[in-house]
């Protein structure tokens, strides 16, 4: 098989088996750990012929022809052989490859030679006894495998992870993490695939990354995202997006004099908060180590504000960092400074519907799928690609708020962002890690412009993000790249022209258009009416809402609001404030899962319970029952014997003259109750002279017993459909 027949492109099925060549030994099976042992009926044996016709030497040697003294020295011989690395001596490296030396020793075998593999790829030392091993990025494992004559393996894997960046710089700022693993090991925890990761403490802590190689601005990366930012976000309401989002900013550098270090002009990304008012681009604080023996960490701002990191239960260790562990940070106080957002916003509803950062900061979104180098699209609610947090470089703006143009970066900064309080302490970004991202190798056929809010009529105070949807040749779904938005009129709505923030400014027509920066040519345009606000106030109503309860009992006032637009704004209801005229009698508040008003009865009695949204009011009377004296059954069920009997014998006891009989409907449109009433019992309570007092959803009746007819039912009738129309 080594003749010119046999040999293409300079190659022959002879070289490949000379791959297995390894000293004195032949592998066969690279599936294996270990050398094979080959007897005369080995496939091994025929393998090393074919050997043998290239070099004339055969690699095959027989048992029987070793000297009885070796016999003798192997058969005695159950120890393993050790194995000793040399030079490797960090788990996680930022290059494609590692070397190393091997020291193998045994008692009986002194010169046995090791088996290297990784990535089912297997490795020679080379003249100088080095080893060297290519990475795959990510978690790689190297196993080195030695046997001696004897059978004795010897085992021993290496766990070496390559990473495409590395952390030059780790500033944390107190926080409850603060002085626990969270706050070690920055540079084998964060990596271009994430890690377990880092904390960088309340605000103005920060991290430094330095990719192998420079982040380029490319317009073809999937919707314009050049890197993504991973931390620990996770899903609050996923069906709502939201996120338990601890917001920290980013900010790029160009190493534009050369010199390899992060000693040139740092440019903050503008995210989707960096222009409101509520937003601080030179903020500052400085924290002080507290020597009065308090746990609390105080602080003071270039704001004239102060304050403090406040110590809590789940995390007792100082919150201010240990010198020992960070030299670099002054034992007595120190100052960080950054980009503070959303001032305005308590720190606890700092990610929820109303209050949720939407691109451009980290720790803001869960990670979702498993390529990394697949960035989620930073304008749309759903999560895309890997999810987490991708970061445009044309986001980049210079002191003044001025976007400037790079076309690519070689450091990146991330810094927490806000300076505030939450429901489980500060609030303190993790992070771990950082990857860029995977350019595109098509362009759209098609584009269209959407709105990440469905909004489909818009007012002059209505603030929107456009995006696009693309679609290829065949009228698929795929991703675009990097856009670039333009208005016609900018005294009617602006656009940005990086992201597609899209804000009304005055009534009238304006058309948007939205162009691919890889290729103008591909484009769209969208023509949007914005209206005048009218001056007329909204309404309220309670429709589909049950007025009666009974004690211990509750029901949800479902409010519906109209717009003086007559638009539906119902959205809107979780900013409606509840109020109850006696709370002895019936509590409200907002309900946090459905958004509408709770009320809890609390004794027997009549309450009017108060909605109010933009000075607009509605007024509901309620009744709050006794349970024990309420026929409550829901629409559509039976009601039992025990409950009849129970609700009459407190009407008795109590000189009523009516049984109340309560139904509970939960749907929220109802063309009509049925409830089941046993015939014997009913005839009973008319002998008893009891008035049936009906209380329906937003309705009541009473049948008086004179008129109540039962003459044509039997006892043997056993139950009777009430049947209550709306």
């Amino acid at each position: 098989p080594t003749d010119e027949g046999y040999t293409i492109n300079g190659k022959n099925p002879v070289d490949g088996l000379l791959s297995f060549k390894r000293d004195k030994h032949f592998i066969y099976d690279k599936t294996k750990t270990a050398y094979q042992v080959y007897n005369e009926s080995s496939s091994g044996y025929a393998l090393a012929a074919l050997v043998d016709l290239e070099n004339k030497t055969s690699m095959y040697h027989k048992k029987y022809e070793a000297t009885p003294e070796e016999i003798s020295n192997v058969t005695k011989d159950k120890n393993k052989p050790t194995i000793e690395v040399l030079g490797l001596t960090t788990p996680v490296v930022n290059e494609d490859h590692v070397s190393f030396k091997l020291a193998i020793n045994d008692d009986v075998d002194k010169e046995l030679l090791p088996m290297v593999i990784c990535n089912e790829n297997i490795y020679n030392a080379d003249d100088e006894g080095n080893y060297r091993v290519t990475l795959n990025e990510g978690l790689n494992v190297v196993n080195i495998t030695v046997v001696d004559r004897a059978g004795n393996v010897a085992s021993k894997n290496l766990a070496v992870s390559y990473s495409t960046i590395k952390v030059i710089d780790y500033k944390p700022a107190p926080g409850q993490f603060m002085n626990t693993t969270w706050t070690e090991d920055a540079e084998a925890k964060v990596k271009s695939l994430p890690g377990s990761g880092i904390t960088l403490g309340g605000f103005g802590g920060y991290i430094v990354i330095q990719p192998n190689e420079a982040i380029k601005n490319d317009p073809m990366n999937p919707y314009g995202v050049d890197f993504t930012v991973f931390g620990n976000a996770f899903a609050v309401n996923a069906k709502n997006h939201v996120y338990n989002q601890e917001p920290a900013a980013i900010s790029v550098m160009k190493d534009t004099n050369g010199n390899g270090l992060a000693d040139d002009q740092w440019y903050d990304l503008a995210g989707s908060e960096y222009f409101k008012e509520d937003t601080y681009t030179n903020y500052e604080v400085t924290y002080t180590n507290p020597t009065d023996g308090s746990k609390d960490i105080p602080w003071t701002d270039n704001k004239g504000q102060s304050g403090s990191v406040e110590h809590n239960s789940y995390h007792s260790q100082p919150y201010y960092p240990d010198h020992d562990k960070f030299p670099g940070i002054s034992n007595v106080a120190y100052t960080l400074s950054g980009v503070s957002i959303m001032n305005d916003v308590v720190g606890s509803d700092i990610g929820d519907e109303k209050h949720t950062v939407t691109f451009g900061y980290a720790d803001a979104h869960a990670k979702k799928g498993s390529d990394c180098t697949s960035p989620n699209n930073p304008y749309t609610r759903p999560l895309e690609g890997c999810g987490a947090d991708g970061m445009d470089i044309s986001w980049a703006v210079d002191q003044n708020g001025n976007y400037v143009e790079l076309d690519e970066v070689h450091f990146v900064k991330i810094t927490t962002a806000v300076n505030k309080m939450g429901g489980f302490g500060e609030l303190s970004p993790e992070i771990t890690g950082l990857t860029k991202a995977k350019a595109l190798e098509d362009k759209p056929a098609s584009l269209a412009i959407l709105s990440a809010n469905e909004t489909t009529k818009y007012y002059e105070d209505t603030l929107d993000q456009l995006y696009l949807g693309a679609k290829d040749s065949s009228d698929e779904d795929m991703a675009y790249g990097a856009v670039e938005w333009v208005s016609s009129d900018e005294l009617v709505a602006k656009v940005n022209p990086k992201t597609g923030q899209f804000t009304p400014i005055g009534a009238g027509n304006v058309t948007i258009t939205a162009k691919l920066v890889s290729d103008e040519t591909i484009k769209t345009s969208k023509d949007i009416v914005i209206y005048k606000r009218s001056t007329a106030k909204p309404t309220l109503t309670m429709p589909n809402t049950n007025y009666t309860t009974t004690v211990k009992g509750s029901v949800f006032l479902r409010p519906q609001i109209i717009s003086g637009d007559g638009d539906d704004i119902t959205d809107k209801k979780t900013e409606l404030t509840w109020t109850s005229s006696d709370e002895t009698i019936a509590t409200v508040q907002l309900s946090s899962f459905s958004g509408n008003g709770w009320v809890k009865g609390v004794k027997a009695g009549h309450v009017v319970i108060t909605g109010e949204f933009e000075g607009v009011k509605r007024q509901i009377h309620m009744e709050v029952l006794d349970s024990d004296g309420t026929l409550s059954a829901s629409s559509g069920r039976n009601a039992s014997d025990s409950t009849f009997d129970k609700a009459m014998t407190y009407s008795k006891d109590n000189n009523k003259s009516t049984l109340d009989i309560l139904i509970k409907n939960s749907k929220e449109v109802r063309p009509e109750d049925d409830l089941n009433l046993p015939i014997h019992k009913m005839k009973l309570a008319v002998s008893e002279k009891l008035d049936l007092n009906i209380l329906g959803r937003d309705y009541g009746m009473t049948i008086k017993h004179a008129v109540f007819n039962l003459r044509d039912y039997s006892d043997e009738d056993a139950k009777e459909d009430l049947h209550l129309l709306a």
